[in-house]
């Protein structure tokens, strides 16, 4: 697994993620409308934060996408870049009213989660691809290979049950079950996994 860095690369996330959240009830209530249009846009800006905390990576067959970030590596979130990306987000992609709901559903997360550690903020494996465990298995080894080095928990946050059982089957622990102030009848399930200090 590597950082993305290439177009190449950036290109095949972008891919790779639009593929596997399409049908995502927890990306798709974020948009303005409902489009493929609309959810690239969301996944180019998810993308672009991700590269500017360095968390953006790829699998060596180039199949599988991960974004996680240490919390408490501080990164300036206040350039002018990133201002323009935000305005483009509110007033393109989320509109305001659900650009609105997503800052509150971010307070929501934030405010509820474990501070310190190491937050995995998307995960995909392109379905298609015939290897997509062995994907998932690079993407597993190499996030707990980084909490185990640093000595740092690991946190995840999903509104998919299939999600969350796997993450259950990985060890992961629940610690907070919230209901999702826009989704009707939705659950948001947070997770850890301490690292191994043996």
């Amino acid at each position: 697994m590597r950082k993305i860095s290439t177009i190449q690369e950036k290109l095949r996330a972008k891919q790779i993620l639009a593929q596997e959240f399409q049908d995502s009830e927890g990306m798709n209530w974020m948009l303005k409308h409902r489009s493929v249009e609309k959810l690239e846009e969301l996944i180019d800006f998810m993308l672009q934060e991700a590269l500017s905390r360095e968390g953006a990576y790829i699998t060596s067959d180039n199949n599988g996408i991960v974004f996680f970030h240490n919390t408490e590596k501080k990164f300036n979130s206040f350039s002018l870049s990133n201002l323009v990306r935000i305005v483009k987000l509110f007033a393109f992609t989320t509109g305001i009213k659900k650009g609105v709901q997503l800052i509150r559903y971010q307070k929501t997360i934030q405010s509820n989660r474990i501070k310190g550690g190491l937050i995995a903020t998307l995960l995909a494996v392109d379905s298609k691809n015939k290897l997509s465990t062995k994907t998932a298995y690079e993407i597993k080894t190499n996030v707990f290979k980084t909490s185990d080095q640093f000595k740092l928990p690991l946190y995840i946050e999903t509104t998919k049950k299939r999600a969350m059982l796997l993450y259950r089957a990985l060890g992961f622990v629940l610690y907070k079950t919230l209901e999702h102030p826009f989704i009707d009848g939705s659950k948001i399930w947070l997770y850890h996994r301490n690292p191994n200090l043996s």
